[in-house]
């Protein structure tokens, strides 16, 4: 919902089109909250569990490894697709950007007499102006929506693209990597920028298509007779039209994806192969010397320095 200012000059009506959060939406936000957390740290729990059980190697892989695995040369398509992710990581933070600071949508409210009001926002903007669309800006309820929408839709997605970033262009100590892994993989639960844009999407598509001000036979049949022309029963309109920040932040949600999912399968890997050989055995000479490793090669590096290697 966006407050729209009055279309015409100073003396023209004014329409505020409101919203009322209510306990059901924090108790629903907090849930999902402690829903994460709680997975995560049972998931967490269990990686430790599984570790000082001593496993072998090949029932500690997961799916990380198994990524890793396919990362050695083997197909040249697997090679292609690893030589994009750094461009794609890119791309994705510029589409982030670019599209949070451009026109999400564009709001107009017209009524059988005509416009009385229109209002653009852009997605970063919109976090700035989610209190003036309450009726109470500075209720605790309402700022803490508009943290929920900050940190879940803004902050967490980009510290994750830096994170990736980091591992995947610069240098990771050894030593970090178990660390980096586990920041990176509650980062990547978190973000939620594919679900922020499609609720907006399709919020936005309710309203257009809502009835806010309903007229019944004998108000239309008024307004007929006083202007001269037929009316419908709709007598408040919400017009949407979708901006270019909209969809660049789709695309960015999609290659948010692809790429953290490739990134976070050799990160996973280089993390638990470094673990493995760290509870195996010293690290020799050689290891030691090079223990800031690429992060494009990091997973191939610490892959082949297992034992499940040869």
């Amino acid at each position: 919902d966006a407050p729209a200012q009055p279309g015409g000059g100073g003396g023209g009506p004014e329409v505020l089109l409101r919203t009322s959060q209510s306990v059901g939406f924090a108790s629903f936000v907090l849930a999902t909250v402690g829903s994460l957390v709680v997975g995560h740290v049972c998931l967490y729990c269990h990686r430790d569990d599984t570790v000082a059980k001593d496993e072998g190697p090949a029932e500690r892989r997961g799916s990380g490894c198994i990524a890793a695995d396919s990362a050695r040369g083997s197909s040249r398509l697997q090679r292609l697709c690893a030589s994009l992710v750094g461009p794609l990581l890119a791309l994705t933070s510029v589409l982030v950007v670019c599209g949070g600071f451009l026109e999400a949508f564009h709001v107009r409210l017209v009524t059988p007499l005509g416009e009385i009001g229109q209002a653009s926002y852009s997605f970063f903007g919109l976090a700035g102006g989610l209190p003036h669309f309450s009726p109470a800006p500075n209720a605790l309820s309402t700022r803490f929506g508009q943290v929920t929408y900050v940190m879940f839709a803004i902050v967490i997605v980009l510290c994750h693209l830096l994170i990736l970033s980091i591992f995947w262009l610069g240098k990771v100590p050894q030593r970090r990597l178990s660390t980096l892994a586990t920041l990176a993989r509650t980062l990547f639960a978190w973000s939620a920028l594919d679900v922020v844009v499609l609720s907006m999407v399709i919020t936005l598509l309710e309203m257009s298509t809502s009835n806010f001000l309903y007229l019944n036979g004998d108000q239309r049949a008024r307004f007929e007779q006083l202007f001269g022309f037929p009316v419908g029963d709709r007598g408040l309109i919400v017009e949407v039209r979708l901006g270019l920040g909209t969809y660049l932040l789709g695309a960015a949600a999609v290659a948010h994806y692809w790429a953290g999912s490739m990134v976070m399968g050799r990160l996973d890997a280089a993390a638990a192969a470094v673990l493995h050989r760290q509870r195996t055995g010293p690290l020799d000479a050689s290891e030691a010397a090079s223990e800031l490793e690429s992060g494009a090669a990091a997973a191939a590096v610490a892959v082949a320095a297992a034992p499940w290697a040869s």
